[in-house]
């Protein structure tokens, strides 16, 4: 028998575990989980008190937001907290320019050698917000603004979500958000460039990756393939009843191919795997009108132009201790062919899926972890 959190025999390669997580706490405290143990929390400083999101660039270089849970929209939360040493000290990162009273919502790293960094900043007015896209060489200590979506005026709204560099290719970025009364009715808008950020084509709308209906959970997701194809995932629609999607774009966001639609009120999809070799795309979906809530996995082997449910040989809500919630929070480890979920119950427990295949075996591996005191921590996977 395997002890929990220690490396399970799958194909491909055997990492430990490398998670990290934030608590909703007042003081927002993190924690590492390496191989079997979770590491003693430390605080990061107050950011407000609402569910925080953590972005590990490296290990060492790690920020953390507080954008009201995974909705976009970061106007009024302010700096993000920084570490450039693995969590030992944290600080502000330089403030971005024309800021006003803004949120940083999301970061990314370009695949540049050197330390090039990119992040999205909401501002200039809570509810008419502008979308500045900024990047640093200095891990953060000085922004430099690529470009801005949106002026803040009267009835304009721009909120970009995702950042989204090429795998291998320094050059190629992709910006993905949602918009009102700028650009044709309320589509999502994509731009790309090809030249690190030096000039950037043009704002591409459509609304197939429009922001999904008030009062749906907003939870979206999008990944880069090496192909250049833009995978996106969501509730992209805003009529009834929820519709979750999965799509693709081959030309910068011009047209989309929405292949995968789940239609269930009571159901959610969260996130986007891929394995290190872009040849597997995943997600979980999750049906909330039973219980114990089934957990289905949907792998895509062909860069998501279609995806199929994949039967384990022992389905989640099989399991002995399976909990009865939904999941909070979701991140994967490609190097590490695993994807990862906290429950929302009480207990908050983690799981781990590996390999996201047909032969994956879901494991427990809450271990010790330090439950924070609202049970609402976001995870990240560190490798």
């Amino acid at each position: 028998m395997v002890a929990v959190g220690s490396p399970v025999a799958v194909a491909g390669p055997v990492l430990q575990d490398h998670l990290w997580a934030v608590d909703k706490d007042r003081d927002h405290k993190f924690t590492d989980l390496v191989g079997p143990a979770w590491t003693d929390r430390v605080t990061v400083r107050t950011l407000g008190n609402d569910t925080p999101i953590p972005f590990a660039l490296t290990d060492q270089l790690r920020f953390v937001v507080n954008a009201g849970g995974r909705t976009p929209n970061a106007f009024g939360w302010g700096l993000a907290r920084r570490t450039k040493d693995g969590g030992a000290t944290w600080d502000d990162p330089g403030t971005p320019p024309n800021f006003v009273s803004g949120g940083m919502f999301a970061f990314a790293k370009d695949a540049g050698v050197d330390r090039r960094i990119w992040c999205i900043a909401h501002t200039d007015h809570s509810t008419w917000t502008a979308s500045r896209i900024l990047y640093s060489d200095n891990d953060g200590d000085i922004w430099t603004e690529a470009f801005v979506h949106g002026t803040g005026a009267s009835s304009q709204q721009s909120r970009a979500w995702k950042i989204l560099p090429h795998p291998t290719n320094q050059n190629r970025i992709t910006v993905i958000g949602f918009q009102a009364n700028i650009g044709p009715s309320s589509n999502g808008w994509m731009r790309t460039t090809e030249d690190r950020g030096l000039t950037w084509g043009p704002f591409e709308y459509a609304g197939a990756i429009r922001q999904g209906q008030g009062g749906v959970i907003q939870l979206y997701d999008a990944i880069h393939l090496p192909s250049g194809r833009i995978v996106v995932s969501g509730p992209f629609v805003i009529v009834s009843p929820v519709r979750w999607y999965t799509g693709y774009s081959d030309d910068d966001g011009v047209s989309w191919n929405m292949t995968i639609e789940h239609s269930d009120t009571s159901a959610r999809q969260l996130g986007l795997f891929h394995n290190s070799g872009y040849t597997r795309i995943a997600y979980l979906f999750q049906n909330l009108s039973t219980i114990p809530y089934p957990l289905q996995v949907h792998v895509s082997t062909d860069q998501g132009a279609t995806f199929n449910l994949v039967a384990l040989d022992e389905e989640f809500e099989d399991m002995p201790s399976a909990p009865s919630d939904t999941f909070q929070a979701f991140t994967f480890s490609a190097s590490r062919d695993a994807l990862y979920w906290r429950g929302a119950g009480n207990g908050g427990p983690i799981w781990r899926l590996s390999p996201v295949s047909a032969s994956g075996k879901w494991q427990d591996i809450t271990l010790d972890y330090p439950i924070g005191s609202q049970n609402e921590d976001n995870i990240e996977a560190l490798s």
